[in-house]
């Protein structure tokens, strides 16, 4: 910074070197021993100053090539399995990466999906180490995840999901982004079975009785295991919050159970009822954990 002329110079080497600092596998450890798991004790790269190369220190000055690698490919691999006739799929890409101040996720791809159930279903890239950066975490169990370990998937219903001139909705990458900026501006991970209620529609100006997000493993995407770790799927579902609180009740598995046989996949339908106001319903999602339907009982909406 001494050497540079100009504010624009100062400014730019500061850029690199933040851009550098963030993707150095160190800062994810500290975030994790500070903020994460607080357990205060980051194990280093190195052990003493010391030991850092002269090669490692002039690399934090040396501009980043934004290139997608095999941690790219790696969540491009599972949605293609699952997709294979649809190699290009619709993207909401991101004009400006997050450290230049846009969004968490470089991408959104969107799919669509005709059974079981007509449907899109996104798909994000940006929380997992999709520039093959080396930035890993490790969960309690041992496992070692690439970047945050997961990326959001959303399903959302459309009967002309399919169709030659159907055309997805912008909310859901925009919903997808407002959640990757939690995990990576609060460090909260979000597992299956965590719940975001609000007071709010997930999406304003439609009447919709769904006001929380419930998440869960996305039930298509295989889980994909990369030189950063594991790369898992975490997808949304929208839900009323009386449909949350009933999963206190009952139970996820349960809740889960009984909403997958009317909107397979987990699909989020905007201009659904809300299942607590079904009579019929109410009996299975207030019910106890461990209730079991009879021989031939069937739910319906």
């Amino acid at each position: 910074a001494a050497q540079a002329s100009q504010l624009e110079d100062v400014l730019y080497q500061d850029t690199i070197l933040a851009t550098n600092f963030v993707h150095n596998p160190d800062f994810v450890e500290g975030v994790r021993a500070q903020v994460v798991e607080k357990d205060y004790s980051p194990a280093w790269q190195h052990d003493r100053v010391e030991d850092v190369s002269r090669e490692e220190l002039l690399a934090y000055f040396t501009p980043r090539a934004f290139e997608a690698g095999a941690g790219w490919a790696a969540v491009t691999a599972a949605a293609t399995s699952v997709y294979p006739d649809q190699e290009e799929p619709l993207r909401f890409e991101n004009a400006q990466s997050y450290e230049d101040g846009g969004d968490p996720l470089d991408q959104v791809s969107v799919y669509s999906v005709t059974e079981p159930v007509p449907h899109w279903h996104y798909v994000g890239y940006g929380l997992t180490d999709v520039f093959d950066s080396g930035i890993s975490s490790i969960e309690e169990s041992g496992t070692r995840l690439s970047g945050f370990g997961y990326e959001f998937t959303m399903r959302i219903a459309d009967d002309q999901a399919g169709t030659s001139q159907a055309v997805p909705p912008a909310w859901p990458p925009a919903m997808l982004q407002l959640l990757a900026h939690q995990v990576v501006e609060s460090g909260e991970a979000f597992v299956h079975g965590s719940l975001i209620m609000t007071p709010n529609p997930l999406v304003q100006g439609v009447d919709t009785p769904l006001t929380c997000l419930l998440f869960v493993t996305d039930p298509s995407l295989p889980t994909v295991l990369t030189d950063s770790g594991e790369v898992r799927f975490l997808q949304a579902i929208g839900i009323s919050t009386e449909e949350a609180q009933s999963i206190g009740m009952a139970g996820l598995e349960k809740f889960l159970e009984v909403y997958s046989r009317l909107y397979p996949l987990g699909v989020t339908v905007l201009d659904r009822p809300d299942l607590m106001d079904n009579e019929e319903l109410v009996g299975h999602l207030i019910a106890p954990a461990d209730y079991e339907p009879e021989a031939g009982e069937e739910i319906s909406a």
